[in-house]
């Protein structure tokens, strides 16, 4: 299998798709999201996830 930099290993969809999902469970429910992408809503939530922890830095509990 080929890997590509902008997919993440073994989650089939790219950073960009993720993105867009994960921007738009701000303005609409996990559920809706996953009725306009068709998409299960434990993806869209996992995606959604990964995203957040990829983008947002770590929380510093000590500032």
């Amino acid at each position: 299998m080929e890997r590509l930099s902008f997919v993440e290993p073994g989650h089939g969809f790219t950073w960009r798709f993720a993105r867009f999902v994960s921007q738009l469970t701000r303005h609409m429910s996990i559920a809706a999201m996953a009725c306009y992408t068709g998409l299960a809503w434990r993806r869209v939530k996992a995606m959604d996830e990964r995203t957040l922890t990829r983008d947002l830095p770590a929380l510093d509990p000590g500032r």
